[in-house]
């Protein structure tokens, strides 16, 4: 299931540079429908948004001027990938006798 993105600037600055979405797709290499869902703000890869932002005549240090960053989400996950990692961190520790597998628990593992 495709999610929506944060907001992007595709449609604007194709239409200031007077381009259709088939002229944009062709020059991006992708699809028009791939222009199309992500003007409706639908998420894409990576990768397209690099083919996007230089078919529209842009350096990628300009990115930010047609994918705008969500700022409250990456925060979010920022937090829960390091409270992630701490709790991996402390089931190593738990875990791990020297000579012996590490093996990762679950939620449901009890540690004796």
């Amino acid at each position: 299931m495709q999610t929506l993105s944060s907001v992007n600037e595709v449609r604007e600055a194709r239409e200031n540079k007077m381009m259709s979405k088939a002229e944009l797709a062709r020059k991006a290499g992708v699809t028009v429908q791939t222009i199309d869902r992500i003007e409706k703000g639908y998420e894409c890869r990576l990768a397209t948004k690099r083919k996007i932002i230089l078919a529209l005549g842009y350096e990628l240090v300009e990115r930010t001027k047609i994918f705008k960053e969500p700022e409250s989400s990456q925060g979010e996950n920022e937090s829960s990938e390091s409270s992630e990692n701490e709790s991996t961190e402390e089931a190593d520790h738990a875990t791990s006798n020297p000579g012996e597998p590490v093996r990762m628990l679950r939620k449901s593992d009890t540690v004796r």
